[in-house]
């Protein structure tokens, strides 16, 4: 009894030191010798990125999970001011875990992995990405229950594998212009994506940034919200612009996750049935989603919201996948309600 005393008072001071030594948001890294793939295979010399923000309350019921979205790192959130007192993740109120999800260039990726670089690095599913969270947050910061998993696009794909991979772990789950299944419309995206990388990056890697970088833009925006405010005579600074941004991230990384997505389905261990995948939710779910979104389709995730039960909102404005930006004070008043309303 006396050794199981002082065993889980070491692990109580070491989460304690853990949590609070890394609340500020700096980047930090798990590491594991190898994470198993739902495909047999495994990610070797594993390394999952994540930052803290906020603090962790006495009973250890205040922990947020936020998932990255595509292409997109855990300093993009602060970057664009998603996490951060009174923020949509908001580190006043909540201790919020920010990931960063498998070939984001930050944890194991094709670009940074030692053994399995570039076209050697193997094919990954949502799921690994939350299977291997759940392995950070169990193994390494020695959380067991989380108040809400939150995410936006791929981030809200993650939100919701997890509600259904994982009922029991959280009180709450949100997804932001997310899904759960690719509709025809974005596995025509996804793989036009992926073939043109696929084709052309080794021959012009240069001509490939600048068609992945069209193709990016083409759908993160409506028309309507593109010819207003980008001018004609400032298109090419603007379309100069998203291919620096293509060319900061690369496009090796852009593959595994472009993979994943089009096998996103969280219905596919429930023989295909949605309705199953609704059956098996525990936590409380918020879906938000925008009308006019060109590159994640709104439609599975309104009719998933009302097989589930869930609470559901639209954001209306015309700015299409972006709404999260044209329209976060709106969204954060959403979320917050929402996580707010299950205290």
């Amino acid at each position: 009894m006396k050794r199981l005393m002082e065993r889980a008072l070491l692990l109580a001071v070491y989460a304690f030191f853990t949590t609070q030594a890394s609340a500020s948001g700096e980047q930090q890294f798990a590491e594991f010798s190898k994470c198993p793939l739902l495909n047999g295979e495994s990610i070797v010399d594993c390394r999952i990125g994540y930052r803290t923000f906020g603090k962790l309350n006495a009973d250890r019921s205040n922990a947020i999970l936020f998932p990255s979205w595509f292409v997109g790192t855990s300093e993009d959130f602060v970057g664009f001011g998603y996490i951060g007192p009174g923020q949509f993740a908001d580190s006043d109120r909540y201790f919020i875990i920010a990931v960063d999800a498998f070939s984001n260039g930050v944890s194991s990726s094709p670009s940074n992995s030692t053994t399995q670089s570039g076209r050697a690095f193997p094919d990954i599913r949502i799921e690994d990405m939350v299977d291997a969270q759940y392995r950070l947050l169990t193994d390494v910061l020695h959380i067991q229950h989380l108040h809400a998993v939150i995410g936006i696009s791929m981030g809200g794909m993650q939100a919701l594998q997890w509600a259904v991979r994982y009922p029991d772990f959280m009180d709450n789950a949100v997804s932001v212009i997310g899904t759960p299944v690719q509709t025809s419309y974005d596995l025509l995206l996804w793989n036009a994506q992926l073939q043109a990388i696929n084709s052309f990056a080794d021959h012009d890697y240069e001509a490939t940034v600048h068609l992945i970088a069209a193709l990016d833009n083409l759908v993160t925006y409506t028309p309507q919200y593109i010819v207003r405010n980008i001018p004609v005579s400032d298109y090419q600074a603007y379309i100069n612009g998203a291919v620096a941004s293509i060319r900061q991230y690369g496009l090796q990384n852009r593959v595994p996750q472009l993979r994943a997505m089009i096998r996103h389905d969280i219905s596919s261990d429930y023989g295909g049935s949605m309705q199953k995948a609704a059956d098996r939710l525990q936590a409380r779910l918020l879906i938000v989603v925008s009308p006019q979104d060109h590159m994640v389709t709104p439609q599975p995730s309104k009719e998933f919201s009302q097989m589930a039960g869930a609470a559901f909102h639209e954001l209306p404005g015309d700015c299409g996948h972006i709404a999260v930006a044209c329209e976060k004070d709106e969204l954060t008043r959403i979320v917050s309600e929402f996580l707010g309303g299950g205290d």
